[in-house]
């Protein structure tokens, strides 16, 4: 029998909630509803929804800037990933053209370049945040079909999900080149994964159709995973609070709810070695 961490608290958002940002001051999350085009802005203090930014058609993955001043949202249909200036909390500009479908999105901890996992491609182009343009890509990874993506607080490496594949790659940010050896084994149906602020371990989200959804705790030093951790039915998207203490975790294509756990709880329960 695997271990369960209960929800402390549901907060009704948009349809299809899917990808999650805490922003650096740990007040808001940022959470984008697929089924509705739009993102759902929550005050953390109060566990509600404080506005809700209409966006681009299909919303996916969301990160938040060191900064806290933008927020960058992909939009796999329209190949595409807009900004949202968080100020005033509304789309900025032009959308920024990035294509092969991106799903996830990661801001380095310098917050001068946004990487994006596309799900038809198995390289990851890179935005540079000051002319909002595309100037790069990743060499090849080891899979394709990408669709999530966070990067270490050290901002060394970025951990990358192929869809469907039961692993976690690594990426060399200095390089931009897959490090070797085997890869992290999780879950198959591996989504979306977000890192403690000390950046020693890792919370990854696995959520199929009809199945209960999981956590898997990912050692960074070890790059082995724990045991499974059941959080209930859904899980997509994920985000670990600045204090470490809690994460707020999105139901995904089925639900309208994001789901606010013990961070702590879940690393005690899932714990590689244990």
């Amino acid at each position: 029998m695997f271990p369960s961490v209960p929800a402390l608290t549901t907060i009704p958002v948009g349809e299809g909630p899917t990808g999650v940002a805490i922003t650096p001051d740990g007040r808001r999350a940022y959470v984008t509803n697929r089924g509705s085009d739009s993102v759902s802005v929550i005050h953390t203090a109060s566990d509600t929804v404080a506005i809700t930014v209409a966006v681009d058609h299909h919303p996916t993955g969301v990160a938040v800037t060191p900064d806290g001043r933008h927020a960058y949202v992909a939009h796999g249909d329209l190949d595409s990933v807009s900004v949202i200036d968080t100020d005033s909390n509304t789309v900025t500009g032009t959308a920024i053209a990035v294509d092969g479908f991106p799903s996830g999105v990661a801001v380095t901890p310098d917050g001068g370049r946004v990487y994006v996992a596309s799900a038809l491609r198995d390289q990851l182009p890179f935005i540079d945040t000051a002319s909002n343009k595309v100037t790069g890509t990743t060499n090849r990874l080891e899979s394709g079909d990408l669709v999530g993506i966070e990067i270490t607080p050290d901002g060394r490496h970025a951990y990358v999900i192929p869809d469907g594949t039961c692993e976690v790659l690594v990426l060399d940010i200095a390089t931009n080149m897959q490090v070797p050896g085997p890869p992290i084994v999780v879950g198959c149906a591996a989504v979306d994964l977000a890192f403690f602020p000390d950046g020693r371990h890792a919370l990854l989200t696995s959520s199929s159709l009809g199945e209960a959804a999981e956590l898997f705790v990912i050692d960074t030093a070890t790059k082995k995973a724990g045991r499974p951790v059941l959080i209930g039915d859904s899980a997509f998207g994920i985000a670990i609070t600045p204090d470490g203490l809690r994460a707020y975790i999105s139901g995904g294509q089925t639900s309208s709810t994001v789901t606010v756990i013990s961070a702590l709880s879940a690393l005690t329960a899932g714990m590689p070695g244990r």
